[in-house]
């Protein structure tokens, strides 16, 4: 009976986060999809890829296994179980920069914070 309770504990820090989306967070729309999509060098060397599938908005670090990403509030992006976020300045104008956090797994580096587009530098 352990493993459902710590199961519940998680979702519950998760939900309450607000990292995490629901099935019914609304998708970003075709506007903010546009804005997004690239490729992004991330400050650790790794890179996202910020693309649109069937008019849905998804990111892929490093060729890693793609996850959509719905919105989560103001400028703000995040996979349903909160691994990824994204999240868009809000006086970003013509800087790509976007801050993305992302969960590494054991044997992986500490999480990243910030990233931006090639050419445009690093943001630390």
């Amino acid at each position: 009976m352990r493993a459902p309770c710590v199961f519940l504990a998680v979702a519950l820090l998760l939900g309450s986060a607000g990292c995490a989306t629901s099935d019914t967070a609304p998708r970003p729309s075709a506007q903010q999809i546009a804005d997004l999509e690239g490729v992004y060098a991330l400050s650790d060397g790794h890179q996202a890829y910020l693309f649109n599938m069937d008019e849905r908005l998804y990111v892929r670090i490093d060729g890693r296994h793609q996850k959509e990403l719905r919105v989560a509030g103001a400028n703000r992006f995040a996979s349903r179980t909160g691994d990824v976020v994204i999240t868009v300045p809000a006086d970003r104008g013509d800087d790509d920069r976007i801050l993305v956090e992302y969960v590494r797994y054991p044997g992986q580096h500490p999480p990243l914070r910030f990233a931006s587009r090639p050419g445009r530098g690093y943001l630390d």
